[in-house]
C-alpha cells in the first residue's frame, strides 16, 4: 500500500510539472480539466486508483476463496485485473506521447 501511494503521488506530481508546476495558480488548475494531458493524467489516476481498490479487494476476498478450495476465484479475478492494467498500460503509453 505505501508503495502504490508513493508511486501515485509521484505520478500526480510528474503530471503537475508537466502543466506548469504552480506558477499560476488557480489557472493551473483548469489545464487539468481543459487539455488532453490533464484529461489523461486523470484517466490514469482513476485507473490506478481502480487497480489498487482490486488489490485489496483480492487479498480480502480472493485469497481466503483460494484457500477454501475454489480455484475459479483466482480465475475472474486475474481476467478483471488485467483488463484494468491493460487500460493502465494504454492511458500510460498515451500520457508517453502527448505533448
Amino acid at each position: 500500500l505505501v508503495c502504490a501511494i508513493a508511486m501515485g503521488v509521484t505520478g500526480l506530481l510528474t503530471g503537475e510539472i508537466h502543466l506548469g508546476g504552480r506558477e499560476d495558480g488557480w489557472g493551473q488548475i483548469t489545464q487539468w480539466v481543459t487539455t488532453g494531458y490533464g484529461a489523461l493524467v486523470f484517466a490514469k489516476t482513476v485507473a490506478f486508483a481502480i487497480l489498487v481498490t482490486v488489490g485489496w479487494w483480492h487479498r480480502r476476498t480472493t485469497l481466503p476463496d483460494l484457500a477454501a478450495g475454489d480455484p475459479a476465484a483466482f480465475r475472474r479475478l486475474a481476467v478483471v485485473e488485467l483488463l484494468i492494467m491493460a487500460a493502465t498500460v494504454g492511458l500510460a503509453v498515451a500520457l508517453s506521447r502527448t505533448p
